[in-house]
């Protein structure tokens, strides 16, 4: 399929002065700049380094050669570059990766692929804004978010996500979410050890409550005392409310 037949990207993506098309699984060309992929991304980078070293290492008679036999239109349209990532994960990976507002993600499933993709090509930047919107995330789902984040090595991410699964129910025999399948058993058990010792913590403190010391550790009013009483008359001690 050539370059007039492919579907194009929209804009910023559809530049004909750009230098490269990505073109995508569906079939959508991207038009984007080496230079703004290749400093997002050292996969790209060495890619492209690469590409120059192997056209410096052609003799320049085969080159002139070349270039005699070579229709001028085709030697200057932009090398195309197949990528597996759909039209959707790449709009949305490239839109962070270049000097325009961030996509935004609505659902999960809509993040997983662009976050795939940015492991995949390392980009520390594109990872670091993903993240961000990861955790939110996890204030809903933090098992799901927790899973993710293990698998792409992201540990603020996870550790924020263990914590808000604290908050959530669990039930060991409930729903399967698929992204446990894409992590070991041992980062799944670190993550229900961290839940038992943090529960275990909070009932061994609320079993006896003689542990506040005798200076000012005022809990709670009764109600005899007037809201704006500076020193309350009732202190909560052991397990007995006690009068001064």
């Amino acid at each position: 399929m050539s370059s007039l037949q492919r579907p194009q990207a929209g804009a910023p993506f559809n530049n004909p002065t750009a230098d490269l098309i990505l073109q995508t699984s569906d079939n959508v060309a991207f038009q984007v700049r080496t230079g703004i992929l290749a400093e997002s991304s050292p996969v790209f980078y060495d890619m492209f380094a690469l590409s120059t070293k192997v056209s410096v290492a052609v003799d320049p008679s085969e080159a002139k050669a070349a270039s005699d036999t070579t229709p001028s239109s085709p030697a200057s349209s932009p090398a195309v570059l197949e990528v597996p990532e759909n039209s959707d994960t790449l709009d949305a990976l490239l839109r962070i990766c270049y000097p325009i507002p961030n996509p935004t993600f609505h659902e999960l499933n809509a993040l997983k692929p662009v976050l795939a993709a940015a492991h995949k090509y390392q980009m520390e930047i594109v990872l670091a804004t993903l993240g961000t919107r990861l955790t939110e995330f996890a204030q809903d789902v933090p098992l799901r978010v927790y899973a993710i984040a293990i698998r792409y090595d992201m540990d603020t991410v996870a550790r924020s996500a263990a914590r808000l699964f604290l908050r959530h129910v669990w039930d060991p025999a409930g729903g399967h979410f698929a992204e446990l399948d894409d992590i070991s058993g041992g980062a799944y058990h670190c993550l229900l050890a961290y839940r038992r010792k943090c529960a275990n913590d909070l009932v061994n403190m609320c079993s006896g409550l003689g542990w506040p010391s005798d200076s000012g550790w005022t809990f709670m009013q009764c109600e005899k005392c007037r809201r704006d009483t500076p020193a309350p008359l009732c202190r909560l001690r052991g397990a007995d409310v006690e009068k001064k």
